[in-house]
C-alpha cells in the first residue's frame, strides 16, 4: 500500500512508520489475527481553518479534495492488487 501511495502522492506525503494502534474498533482487533492495514488520509488544509479543528468539534469541516485523494488511492491500490494476481 505504501508503494502505491508514494507513487500517487509522492514520498514526502506518505508516513509508513506510524505505531500500530487498536483505536477502539473491531477492524483493529481483526488485524491482530489477519494481516491488514489502515490508510489515514488527512483532510486538513491551512487555507480552510475549520478543516484543522478536531473531528467531533461542531466547527469541523472536511476539505473535500481529500475525498478525491482517498478515492484515487483506493482505485490505484485495487488495480495494483489485481495486476499482481496475474
Amino acid at each position: 500500500m505504501a508503494k502505491v501511495a508514494k507513487k500517487l502522492l509522492g514520498d514526502e506525503n506518505v508516513i509508513t512508520n506510524r505505531p500500530f494502534s487498536l483505536g477502539g474498533d473491531v477492524f483493529a482487533e481483526f488485524n491482530l489475527r489477519v494481516p491488514g492495514t489502515y490508510v489515514y488520509v488527512g483532510s486538513g488544509n491551512d487555507k480552510q481553518p475549520n478543516t484543522l479543528v478536531a473531528l467531533h468539534d461542531g466547527l469541523f469541516e472536511i476539505d473535500e479534495d481529500s475525498l478525491l485523494i482517498a478515492s484515487k488511492f483506493h482505485v490505484a491500490y485495487s488495480l495494483s492488487f489485481l495486476e499482481n494476481l496475474l
